[in-house]
C-alpha cells in the first residue's frame, strides 16, 4: 500500500493552467486570441429563473457531429453579465 503524502498532488493541481487562462481560451504559453464564435452557430436565450443559456452549434459532416454545446450563466457568474448583455443587443 502507498501512503499519500499530499503534496505530490497538490503540485500537480498548481502547476496546471490559471482560471484566467481556462476562462478566455487562452494558456500562459500560447496567450492567442480567443476563439470567435460566428453568430449564425450561436443562440443565446433567458430561462424564466434568469439564468441565460448559451447554445453553441456544432459543425462537421452530418454522422461524426459533436452534440450542441449548452452553458448555463446564473447572476453571480463571472461571465453572467457579458451573456446578458449579448442577449440584450440581440433583441435590440
Amino acid at each position: 500500500m502507498l501512503a499519500y503524502s499530499g503534496q505530490g498532488m497538490a503540485g500537480w493541481l498548481c502547476s496546471g493552467p490559471s482560471r484566467e487562462d481556462l476562462v478566455t481560451g487562452m494558456t500562459t504559453k500560447t496567450k492567442s486570441e480567443p476563439v470567435r464564435i460566428p453568430e449564425d452557430r450561436l443562440s443565446i436565450e433567458q430561462r424564466s429563473d434568469g439564468a441565460v443559456v448559451v447554445r453553441v452549434q456544432s459543425e462537421g459532416p452530418e454522422g461524426s457531429r459533436l452534440p450542441d454545446a449548452v452553458f448555463s450563466f446564473r447572476c453571480g457568474d463571472p461571465q453572467y453579465a457579458y451573456w446578458l448583455d449579448r442577449l440584450r443587443s440581440h433583441r435590440g
